[in-house]
Formats: structure tokens, C-alpha cells, sequence
């Protein structure tokens, strides 16, 4: 091959990683236009008291803001939360209403109204219009306590692979550092199967557990932090940075373990392993959420939740972050010497 074939194939990959970021921030913004003009639909039936059909468009906009709700960062995360709870409020105090009566359309004059019509009315699309200007200006505030602190790097992270980020006044990494073909990552492999098995842990939890079962949440949480912790070691023989877990889970887990063991086909691309990593960014956020909410309640189970959720939160800082943001350092260096050569080409 070539050096002018391997630059034209490493461009082309480069661009393939560009278009899938570029394709996913459209999808985001689009989804929120939909949201709003179905909203729009079912205010004005709610309005009408045709509640089968304002039902029908809530339920419509709760998947359209569920679907990208995770992709989301900072203030924008969370005026779509509160969005969710407030139809989904809605749909909740609309659903027996439907239920219990028949025919066409629902006209109840009765319905309790626990959230007013001029709420629905001046909320919505205010809201989700300055959502839409602040995920391309925005980075949430640092946390106060550490806990939250990895979730917060991993959102300003998410945002720097979609579209790039300010991370000071001075300071920006761009988000085309992150699909450069021709870089060579430590272990990419052990990260890639590291990144899948968080994937499906958080995604397992996050579809099946509401976080007010508590007895149910902890033990899912006990179960992934012995995970973490078996994980964990695995990868401190592996990459020297990773500290070790002092305790019981020394054993490999089976699912690790048959990662590790499995033959290897070709070398995980760096897009391949940027996906994943936005994907266990997206899939994690509901445990920051999860913490939130356990700190600012009194429920049955509250301190060896948080102590979990810590343990969670830890793993993610010490391992996760560690070797994701050691890669970026790498991708960083890479991307200034290409940019250095190609200004001397000039």
C-alpha cells in the first residue's frame, strides 16, 4: 500500500468517526423538535379534555426525551428529567380517566388537576429550546462532593467527543483527536471487553430497577461492585497504573474471564473503542441520578446504598477514567505532532 493510499484510508476512517458524531447530535436535536411539536398536539387536546388523545401524544414525547435523555449533559440533563416527571405526572393522572370510561374521544370534566394546563403550555417549549442552544455552550458546574466528580468528567467527556470542549477559558479538545486511525493504544482490547461488561451491568440495572426499590438496588449495586472489584484487579496485572483491590475478589469473574481468554481477531479500531466508551458514558448517568436522590431522601437502605454507589463511583474514577483519559493524552500528543507535520508542510 502506498502512502498516499494509507492517508487516504485513514482520512476515511476519520471521517466515518466524524459523520457518526454528527449524525448522533442531529438525531438529539431533532428528537427534541419532534417532542415539541407532539407536545404541542397533546396540550391543545389536553385543553380540549380529549384525553385518549393527549395520552396518546404524551406517551409519544416521554419515548421521544427517554430515547436521548442519556446523551444529554449538564442543565440540559436535567431540565429533560424534569420534563420527563412532568408528563409523566400527567400521564399518570390521565391514564384512569381513559381506562375507565368508553368511546371515542375522552371529554371528563372531573380529572383532578394536579399539574395546570398553563403549566404544559409555558413550560415545555421554552424549556426545550434553551436546551438546544446549551448543549452546544454549556458544561455543568463542578460538584461539590466527589462522588459526582467522575460522572462530571465523563459528561464534559461525552461532550468533547460529540462536538468539542472548552475545558478552561483557553483551553479546547477537539473532537476529531478522537478518531485517528493510525494511534496505537495500550491493552485497547481489555478496554474494549472493560467498556462491554460495564455496558451491560449499567444497562441491565437501568432497565429493570426503579430507584425507589431499595432493597432491590442494593443488591444489584453489591453485585456490580464485586464485579467492579474482580475487574478491577484484572486489569491492575495488566496496566500498571491501575491500583488493586485489597480484598476477597482476587478470582477472575467468568465474564472477564472468558473476554480475556476468547482468540483475538483483529485490533479494535479507535472509533470501535470511542463508541463504547460514549456508551458507558450514557448508560452510567442514571447512577449519578440514583446517588442525588439517596442523599437528599430518607429511604430503608440509604447508607450502604450511597456506600455502593461510592464504591461505583470510585471504580469509575480510579479505572475508568484512568485509562480513558490516558488514552486521550495520547490521542492529544498524536494529534499535535500530525498537526505539527502537516503546518511544516505548508
Amino acid at each position: 500500500m502506498t502512502e498516499i493510499q494509507k492517508e487516504e484510508k485513514s482520512i476515511q476512517k476519520e471521517e466515518i468517526g466524524s459523520t457518526y458524531l454528527e449524525e448522533r447530535q442531529t438525531f438529539i436535536f431533532d428528537t427534541i423538535k419532534k417532542a415539541i411539536s407532539i407536545a404541542e398536539k397533546g396540550i391543545e387536546y389536553d385543553n380540549e379534555q380529549d384525553y385518549r388523545l393527549s395520552l396518546e401524544e404524551y406517551k409519544k414525547v416521554e419515548e421521544a426525551l427517554k430515547s436521548i435523555q442519556d446523551e444529554l449533559t449538564g442543565n440540559s440533563r436535567v431540565r429533560v428529567t424534569e420534563l420527563l416527571t412532568l408528563y409523566g405526572n400527567r400521564i399518570k393522572e390521565i391514564l384512569p380517566v381513559v381506562t375507565t370510561n368508553t368511546g371515542g374521544n375522552i371529554k371528563a370534566n372531573s380529572l383532578k388537576q394536579v399539574i395546570s394546563k398553563q403549566d404544559f403550555k409555558y413550560t415545555f417549549k421554552p424549556v426545550t429550546e434553551r436546551i438546544l442552544q446549551e448543549e452546544q455552550s454549556q458544561i455543568t458546574e463542578k460538584p461539590k462532593q466527589n462522588i459526582h466528580r467522575p460522572f462530571h468528567i465523563m459528561r464534559i467527556l461525552l461532550k468533547s467527543i460529540y462536538d468539542g470542549t472548552m475545558l478552561t477559558v483557553s483551553v479546547r479538545i477537539p473532537n476529531e483527536i478522537f478518531f485517528q486511525s493510525e494511534t496505537s493504544l495500550l491493552a485497547i482490547n481489555d478496554k474494549l471487553d472493560t467498556c462491554n461488561i460495564l455496558i451491560e451491568n449499567f444497562m441491565r440495572i437501568k432497565n429493570n430497577r426503579d430507584i425507589s426499590e431499595t432493597s432491590d438496588c442494593l443488591k444489584d449495586l453489591v453485585s456490580l461492585t464485586q464485579q467492579l472489584n474482580v475487574i478491577q484487579n484484572s486489569l491492575a496485572r495488566i496496566l500498571p497504573f491501575i491500583p488493586e483491590v485489597m480484598g476477597k475478589e482476587k478470582k477472575k469473574s467468568t465474564r472477564f474471564k472468558s473476554f480475556r481468554n476468547k482468540k483475538r481477531g483483529k485490533i479494535p479500531t479507535t472509533v470501535e473503542y470511542i463508541e463504547a466508551i460514549t456508551h458507558v458514558i450514557q448508560n452510567s448517568q442514571f447512577l449519578d441520578t440514583w446517588i442525588s436522590y439517596y442523599e437528599s431522601k430518607e429511604v430503608i437502605h440509604k447508607e450502604n446504598l450511597l456506600k455502593e454507589l461510592t464504591k461505583v463511583s470510585s471504580f469509575l474514577d480510579q479505572v475508568f477514567l484512568n485509562f480513558v483519559l490516558r488514552d486521550l493524552a495520547t490521542l492529544l500528543e498524536t494529534h499535535l505532532v500530525k498537526t505539527q507535520l502537516n503546518f511544516f508542510k505548508l
